[in-house]
């Protein structure tokens, strides 16, 4: 992304809204999207109202989730804000003996962000042409693709909220996910036929895209089960890579958060927060 200069095409949910106005609006863009999704799928039905209806509908229901779930986000976060204000106070007051505190939360937090919900909704469609085309591909994420905006959240956080490069890195992600997750589905299928599953055909595998659609989890599940006299190797080469990697981080914290297109702005603070010279707002 880097080498093709995404990053300077800065399209997240407040330039949409400055430069299109009232069709740049959350709720707006909602509704077009879950429109045209709905015209995707029911392109076969068009000609029975029924169809229309669905249509309608849900564009209607799309546009209300844009307009509410960062309404319901927002109290979340509020909801952090005596925390981290007390936090804080004893941080200041020398109560707690650290430079700084970080309070982890649940990323469905952000699950109402706006640039979330935009990309997460653009990226539903364009992955599932990706499926459909994609060579050595056998997965068609049906159920779990409503999952897609919970699931481009880390993304998003990565890309600064920049839904262009969230969707093409998204894009890139999954599709290598879906190919991973092909070549575990048989496996997945006896767990969960084991597990009491009925499977609806004769012949046909079922997985999970929402949890398996990561080739790192990929590499690892291929690590564990490997062949019992070369598990030793492959699983203690995963720690080697991973400490390796870990360790050139820790050398040169600044160049891999400017390869993630980090801001001079927040490396320069990150810089600061490392050393202790200032102390967290």
């Amino acid at each position: 992304l880097m080498k093709l200069h995404v990053y300077e095409i800065q399209l997240d949910a407040d330039t949409l809204q400055r430069r299109f106005g009232f069709w740049g609006e959350p709720v707006t863009m909602g509704v077009i999207i879950g429109l045209l999704i709905t015209l995707i799928a029911k392109f076969t039905q068009l000609g029975s109202a029924t169809a229309w209806a669905t249509i309608l509908q849900t564009g209607i229901i799309v546009g209300a989730i844009m307009g509410l779930y960062p309404a319901v986000s927002g109290l979340f976060v509020k909801g952090l804000i005596p925390i981290t204000q007390t936090l804080n106070a004893r941080l200041r007051s020398g109560e707690i003996k650290r430079k700084n505190f970080n309070i982890s939360i649940d990323p469905a937090v952000f699950f109402g962000e706006s640039s979330t919900l935009t990309a997460g909704l653009v990226l539903m469609p364009i992955i599932m042409i990706i499926a459909v085309f994609q060579p050595g591909n056998g997965v068609l994420p049906l159920a779990d693709l409503p999952a897609m905006p919970f699931m481009l959240i880390g993304i998003i956080a990565v890309m600064r909220g920049n839904i262009l490069s969230a969707v093409i890195t998204g894009a890139i992600w999954y599709s290598i996910g879906q190919w991973a997750l092909t070549d575990v589905a048989a496996s997945f299928t006896q767990v969960a036929q084991a597990a009491g599953v009925e499977i609806p055909a004769a012949g046909a595998l079922v997985t999970s895209w929402s949890q398996g659609a990561s080739p790192i989890l990929w590499v690892l599940y291929k690590a564990y089960t490997a062949p019992i006299a070369l598990r030793p190797v492959t699983i203690g080469l995963v720690f080697v890579v991973y400490f390796v990697l870990y360790y050139l981080f820790r050398k040169n914290r600044h160049a891999w958060h400017r390869a993630a297109g980090a801001s001079e702005e927040f490396l320069n603070k990150k810089e600061a927060l490392y050393k202790g010279n200032v102390t967290p707002a």
